[in-house]
């Protein structure tokens, strides 16, 4: 049984391997995944539209709300971009300390967590370009 399993991972592998390979061949897909802060910046979008949407249909905030703040966020992120790390460590402390106050803990820690993958963006595509 264990032979299997490790036969299935090779060929699985292998598969994936192929496929990658396929797609870097592919004009468009290949500009793409050749270029790390346009796919770092998409995966930012997709996250962005997830805390939007789970904010919105899970939690049941309005959508106004939920956007006002997270354009705040990313606007608070990119401000502080350059700042030593302690201070963001207070920034997502603060917006914590504030979803207890409210009681609204779920809504700001998934915003506080969008304001850490904005941070690590900058630092990636910084690294990426440099």
């Amino acid at each position: 049984m264990a032979e299997n399993n490790s036969t299935n991972s090779i060929s699985i592998k292998d598969k994936f391997k192929q496929v990658c390979k396929r797609a870097k061949e592919n004009e468009y897909i290949g500009r793409f995944v050749s270029n790390k802060p346009l796919m770092l910046y998409t995966a930012f979008v997709i996250l962005t539209l997830a805390v939007i949407c789970v904010n919105t249909f899970a939690l049941s905030i309005p959508v106004v709300a939920v956007c006002s703040i997270v354009i705040l966020e990313v606007l608070l992120f990119r401000l502080l971009d350059d700042s030593p790390i302690y201070l963001h460590a207070v920034v997502f402390v603060f917006q914590l300390a504030l979803g207890i106050g409210f009681h609204k803990v779920v809504f700001m820690l998934l915003n506080a967590l969008l304001y850490i993958a904005g941070i690590l963006l900058f630092v990636c595509s910084r690294n990426a370009e440099a």
